[in-house]
């Protein structure tokens, strides 16, 4: 079951993600390891909508506004995928909404554009 996955196993399944050519992976896979495009274990674990995995992630001390592909955060892609509950424990732990990609989007502008009223809601609260 997925809220009971300990730090080690949710590197290594974000590992597969990140580094699918494993050869290229850093030993071992650690919070603060970067795919080529610069994903974190973080990134995945918000892209995935996976709440456990974010928090067991920032308490062993994820960046939480790293920059990943496109110069977007964690919270960016937990936005982009609708992930409200994982947007809000970033939220919790200080995320910036404000964070800019590469293009010029932030979770904040990318949220005005869904039409997801409970994403609407929490940034209204940040």
């Amino acid at each position: 079951m997925k809220h009971t996955e300990t730090l080690e196993q949710i590197l290594r399944r974000s590992a597969d993600i990140l580094f699918p050519d494993q050869t290229r992976a850093p030993n071992p896979v650690t919070v603060h390891s970067k795919s080529s495009d610069g994903d974190t274990p973080l990134h995945i674990a918000a892209l995935w909508g996976d709440r456990h995995a974010v928090r067991v992630l920032l308490e062993a001390g994820a960046v939480i506004d790293a920059k990943g592909d496109m110069s977007c955060t964690p919270l960016y892609y937990a936005v982009m995928e609708g992930h409200v509950q994982v947007a809000e424990v970033l939220f919790q732990w200080g995320a910036d909404p404000d964070a800019e990609s590469e293009l010029s989007f932030s979770p904040r502008s990318l949220a005005a554009q869904k039409a997801d009223k409970a994403m609407a809601a929490l940034f209204r609260q940040y």
